[in-house]
């Protein structure tokens, strides 16, 4: 996997929807996901385009892979981007 501190998240690519429902998914990711970014991308995202509004889901998502906190994921990838603009 590609370490933390290298990884950089956007929401630009309308194609690459965070299926949360998909049977690929294991239960055990499936189970880390929270109800409320559950919600606020069922409710938000409505045309099942990857969009800011799945962000959420996706951080939590990554953080389940790398067995970490979603926090802490949010935290490296805003670092990551920050690199960017410097």
């Amino acid at each position: 996997m590609v370490p933390l501190d290298r990884l950089l998240l956007e929401s630009d690519s309308p194609y690459m929807y965070p299926n949360t429902r998909a049977s690929h998914i294991s239960a055990s990711i499936k189970e880390t996901l929270t109800d409320k970014s559950l919600s606020f991308l069922h409710r938000y995202c409505t045309f099942q385009r990857n969009e800011p509004c799945s962000l959420p889901v996706t951080i939590e998502l990554i953080a389940a892979y790398y067995k970490t906190k979603p926090d802490e994921v949010a935290l490296q990838t805003t670092f990551c981007a920050m690199k960017l603009l410097v």
